[in-house]
């Protein structure tokens, strides 16, 4: 069992931490499922005197069994595996049992048996990230190779090739936090956007609620989502929309928009995406403050003008860009 903040996993406060851990373990499945055991071992032990050659002891490590974890979708988590019953205190809060076990030179888990042990050593426990124990597998690093160069091909297939379109790709690109894409050379826009999703699988290995080249594929295919985020991202670039870092907010003028949580700080933009996309009045309420004539003629899309009108429920049916265009400007700009 495994406790989050001295809750269980499986109670409805923890909901994003169980999806976290769903998406985690659906990872640890597929890539020891088939053995159905991980082995873990201590860098450089055992090891040998380098006068006689004999084996020397390998001096023991504590595993704690309870960590504070920070995040940037998640903040400040405290994390328990629970290698017996939890203790319920009067508090109404659990606590572990055992606080942390003791191994020498490797640890075996089968993960048909504690799945939760695994997701506590391989995410939670910062053993791996530190280099203190990994995984032991011959074959690991010519797949790590493998999975990497067909990521990387992927990634430039993406971009390179799908996205050959150039309103399509700076669509997308704004969408996915790229500044000022209508200001830059398309391959410039290219080269970032490729960059960053190079960023995101890396980062993904620590973490994998972390959006990777696998989000960005399935983005692609929602249009109106991509749509909506590449409109915001243009009024976070033009300075109508700003974000002070301090306040966590997000502003127009001294009108606070959007209060952006601790847990959220890291990518705050993503979370202004998915906040006016639950709420499309505070969408709408935001564009007709924001909007002018100006910046609307600047959008030059038709597509994003039918978004647009379908918002706020003007028919769009055999109206041309220039017609639509000026019926958009109606609706937002006072």
């Amino acid at each position: 069992m495994l406790l989050v903040n001295k809750k269980r996993l499986t109670d409805p406060e923890n909901a994003e931490a169980k999806k976290e851990y769903e998406i985690a373990v659906a990872e640890i499945r597929k890539e020891y499922g088939e053995k159905g055991f991980i082995t873990l071992v201590r860098p450089g032990y055992p090891s040998r005197d380098k006068k006689t050659g004999y084996v020397l002891p390998t001096p023991p490590m504590v595993v704690p069994y309870e960590r504070m974890v920070s995040g940037p979708e998640t903040g400040q988590v405290l994390w328990s595996y629970c290698a017996s019953a939890p203790k319920l205190q009067p508090n109404g809060l659990y606590d572990i049992s055992t606080r942390s076990k003791q191994i020498e030179d490797s640890l075996g888990i089968d993960i048909n048996k504690d799945i939760d042990l695994a997701f506590y050593i391989l995410y939670k426990s910062g053993l791996i990230k530190n280099q203190l124990i990994e995984v032991y597998d011959p074959g690991k690093e010519a797949r790590k190779k493998g999975e990497e160069t067909r990521q990387r091909l992927l990634i430039e297939s993406a971009i390179w090739q799908t996205l050959n379109d150039d309103k399509e790709l700076r669509l997308v690109a704004s969408a996915w936090g790229i500044d000022h894409v209508y200001t830059k050379e398309p391959d410039a826009v290219r080269v970032e956007l490729q960059a960053l999703l190079e960023k995101r699988e890396k980062q993904r290995r620590d973490d994998p609620t972390i959006k990777g080249v696998e989000a960005f594929l399935a983005s692609m295919k929602e249009k109106d989502s991509i749509k909506a985020q590449s409109v915001l991202k243009r009024l976070v670039d033009n300075g109508s929309l700003v974000y002070n870092k301090d306040s966590r907010k997000y502003l127009v003028g001294a009108n606070e928009i959007v209060s952006v949580p601790l847990s959220e700080s890291e990518q705050p933009f993503a979370f202004l995406c998915r906040r006016m996309e639950k709420k499309p009045n505070e969408m709408i309420s935001l564009f007709k403050e924001t909007f002018n004539n100006k910046f609307v003629e600047s959008i030059g899309e038709y597509d994003v003008y039918i978004w647009l009108a379908k918002l706020v429920n003007v028919s769009f049916f055999g109206k041309k860009q220039e017609e639509l265009m000026k019926e958009v400007k109606e609706a937002f700009c006072a």
